[in-house]
């Protein structure tokens, strides 16, 4: 998956699982904030990247997530297990999994074979040296 759309994806399973109010999150790849925005259900999905401009709509049920890039025009699929989640993106043509621990979304993509960490952060909240940065 390409930066802006893993971590879209990271915001979503992150939201899903959580079921916190998430307004942005904070990328440790390259320690930058991302503010994303939008509905965020297991049956409606549509979310705002504004660095990017990029849209990702959805719907789904308990067995799986369909979603739709509109900046790349392709699908991702997710699915949710417990706070671990996997799923497959049509651009790449490559899977993923992550979990949720704590406030940390992990992803791993097969796309770059990486890992990669994201911080939920909720409204008016920053990050401190207790947020998961030692993972």
């Amino acid at each position: 998956m390409n930066f802006y759309k893993r971590r879209i994806v990271a915001y979503i399973a992150g939201k899903l699982i959580s079921g916190k109010e998430i307004n942005k999150l904070f990328d440790r790849s390259n320690s930058s904030y991302a503010e994303i925005v939008g509905e965020v259900t297991i049956t409606k999905i549509n979310v705002y990247d504004s660095e990017r401009n990029e849209l990702i709509t959805g719907s789904g049920d308990a067995k799986g997530i369909s979603l739709y890039d509109f900046t790349t025009a392709k699908f991702i699929d997710l699915k949710i297990d417990k706070e671990k989640f996997d799923g497959f993106d049509y651009e790449s043509k490559k899977i993923f999994y992550g979990e949720l621990k704590d406030n940390t979304v992990s992803v791993f993509d097969f796309e770059d074979s990486k890992h990669h960490y994201y911080i939920m952060l909720s409204p008016n909240e920053e990050i401190d040296n207790n947020m998961g940065l030692l993972i």
